[in-house]
């Protein structure tokens, strides 16, 4: 069985290359998320109270970014005197997630991982899948979400990915535009060729895996969601 970093990972990166890890404030995370990663070489960047979240975990951010709403006292105290910080006002046009990926994007990396725990609010979850879709991310060779239990890798079409999740676990394909076209699945219960999948339609959702998946569309951004048995 691969390890739990393998199981969207590809040959984007390689040992070398910046991976930059953005935390959101949507609940708490566990070390076990962030295990894979070397994160003495990593960039770490918090959106607002993701700074708590980042301390528990074992990660000293290097930058804060938001309207500092939701951070504690204690965290912000931290960061006054150990990280950069990058505050805006509350009255923006943007969630403290979306402004967090476009500060890890300015980097120009070779991967983000956005890490977040389970949070309770529904529109901000929504909202956080909808800033991967963000222009500014579109040159980012490759993106991924940590989403407590589940893995999200995404995908810009034209393009293609190998991974290995464990045989029967849960995969999904979620579009997260209007239209991913060319969608080729292999390796799952249920394959699929050459087909065009609309936005949020539950058309891929719930596959199971039965060997080494490849995926790949021609047009669109597509959300693979897989799963880390527990």
């Amino acid at each position: 069985m691969p390890a739990e970093g393998d199981m969207a990972h590809d040959s984007h990166t390689t040992d070398d290359d910046l991976t930059v890890i953005v935390v959101t404030g949507a609940g708490p995370i566990t070390r076990d998320v962030i295990a894979d990663l070397d994160v003495g070489s990593c960039h770490v960047i918090a959106a607002d109270s993701g700074l708590d979240h980042a301390r528990r975990a074992g990660l000293d951010p290097n930058l804060l970014v938001g309207d500092l709403d939701s951070v504690s006292a204690r965290g912000r105290r931290w960061a006054e005197r150990n990280c950069v910080i990058d505050p805006y006002p509350a009255d923006k046009d943007a969630t403290d997630t979306r402004l967090a990926l476009r500060r890890a994007a300015e980097l120009v990396p070779d991967r983000i991982v956005l890490v977040t725990g389970i949070g309770d609010r529904l529109d901000h979850t929504l909202g956080a899948l909808g800033a991967l879709r963000d222009p500014a991310l579109i040159d980012v060779p490759y993106l991924e979400v940590r989403w407590g239990r589940q893995r999200i890798r995404v995908l810009r079409g034209p393009d293609r990915t190998t991974i290995h999740p464990p045989e029967g676990t849960t995969l999904s394909l979620v579009p997260l535009t209007d239209n991913c076209t060319g969608v080729h699945l292999t390796g799952t219960q249920w394959p699929l060729d050459g087909m065009t999948i609309p936005a949020l339609s539950d058309l891929g959702v719930s596959n199971i895996v039965t060997g080494a998946v490849d995926v790949s569309l021609s047009t669109g951004t597509l959300c693979i969601f897989t799963e880390v048995p527990t």
